[in-house]
C-alpha cells in the first residue's frame, strides 16, 4: 500500500495506478531510445534491417531469383559488354533541420515606453538531408556476376 495521505475525490488507488501508468511511459521511452537510428555516420541496426543481406547473395543467381528476394529493379542499366546493371535504392535516413537563411525587421512596441520600435529576427527553412543506399548487381547471361552497395547524401531546402 501506498503511503501517501487519501484526499478527498483522490483515492490512493488512484494514485497507484497512475505511477504504474508513469513508470510504463518511461519504461516504453527508454526501449524506444534503445531502438532510435544513430544516422547516416553511425552504426545502427536500423540500416542492417532496411538493406537486403547480402549474404543471400552469390555469383550465378538468375535473374528470376533476385526479383524473387529482391522485387523488380528501380532502373536497369545495358552495357555496351552485353551485361546489365540492376539498380535498387534504400532511403536508409532523413535528418531534416531549420537553418538560418537570413533576418528580417518585425514591427513591435517597447514595452517600458510604448513606443513603436522595429527588432531583427532570424528567417529559417527546414533543410532536409537525406542518406540514401544504391545496390548496384552486374549480371551476365542473366546470371549474377558481382554487386555493390554505395551510400551517396544529399540534401535540398524545402
Amino acid at each position: 500500500m501506498c503511503a501517501l495521505p487519501k484526499h478527498p475525490g483522490r483515492p490512493v488507488a488512484w494514485l497507484e495506478a497512475m505511477g504504474t501508468v508513469a513508470l510504463a511511459v518511461l519504461g516504453f521511452g527508454l526501449l524506444a531510445g534503445c531502438a532510435s537510428f544513430q544516422g547516416a555516420g553511425g552504426t545502427g541496426s536500423t540500416t542492417a534491417s532496411i538493406l537486403p543481406d547480402s549474404g543471400r547473395f552469390h555469383p550465378g543467381l538468375k535473374g528470376a531469383e533476385l526479383k524473387a528476394l529482391l522485387g523488380s529493379p528501380e532502373s536497369t542499366r545495358q552495357l555496351l559488354s552485353g551485361g546489365v546493371v540492376w539498380t535498387y535504392r534504400y532511403r536508409v535516413a532523413t535528418d531534416v533541420k531549420a537553418v538560418p537563411i537570413g533576418t528580417i525587421e518585425v514591427p513591435a512596441v517597447n514595452p517600458l515606453t510604448g513606443q513603436p520600435i522595429t527588432r531583427t529576427e532570424q528567417v529559417y527553412e527546414n533543410h532536409a538531408t537525406d542518406l540514401d543506399v544504391f545496390l548496384h548487381l552486374l549480371l551476365v547471361d542473366d546470371q549474377l556476376v558481382e554487386w555493390r552497395f554505395i551510400r551517396k547524401k544529399s540534401g535540398s531546402f524545402q
